[in-house]
């Protein structure tokens, strides 16, 4: 997951970033170097000659708030006009459109309204995958459909895989 749409944008791999470009270009080159054709025009890859498009967002920011005069920031999962028009554009340009949501209340493997609200929008705005972060606990999966018909798979909470969180419920 390469999203920056979260509470840590502002720190990455542990370190302070100067601006979300500096923190996109770490990820940036970890794909390169696994051999990955990334297209940085588009927030797309392209493996085995599908094209994933890939959009980040986030529910909040535990309170912090952007920096003033930085030159990133965050899309709130409740800017669906913004949301729409990113997806809109996305969408012809992948075969498989992947939206990192940044949600969830922390610790409770419990699924809220808003997640599933919000999952079932981005189904019928046509993503095909969504992926769920922050809870840090695994949450439920689910198969949605659209309102074109189209499937899409929301896994609510993927859990903790590197943290530093010794809790049971926290590593798996």
């Amino acid at each position: 997951n390469i999203g920056l749409a979260d509470d840590l944008v502002g720190d990455f791999n542990g370190v302070k970033a100067v601006n979300r470009e500096e923190a996109c270009l770490y990820a940036f080159n970890t794909l390169k170097a696994t051999m990955v054709e990334y297209d940085n025009n588009n927030n797309s890859v392209t493996v085995n000659g599908i094209t994933f498009g890939y959009l980040s967002y986030t529910e909040h920011t535990n309170g912090l708030p952007t920096p003033s005069g930085a030159t990133y920031g965050v899309v709130y999962l409740d800017d669906r006009d913004t949301i729409a028009r990113q997806i809109a554009a996305m969408r012809p340009n992948c075969d498989v459109l992947v939206v990192s949501a940044h949600w969830g209340t922390e610790g409770t493997h419990v699924v809220n309204d808003f997640q599933k609200d919000t999952a079932q929008w981005l189904a019928d705005q046509g993503v095909d995958l969504i992926i769920g972060t922050h809870p840090h606990v695994t949450q439920n999966a689910a198969w949605l459909t659209g309102a074109n018909g189209n499937t899409a798979l929301v896994v609510y909470s993927l859990g903790n895989f590197i943290n530093a969180q010794s809790s049971p419920d926290n590593v798996i």
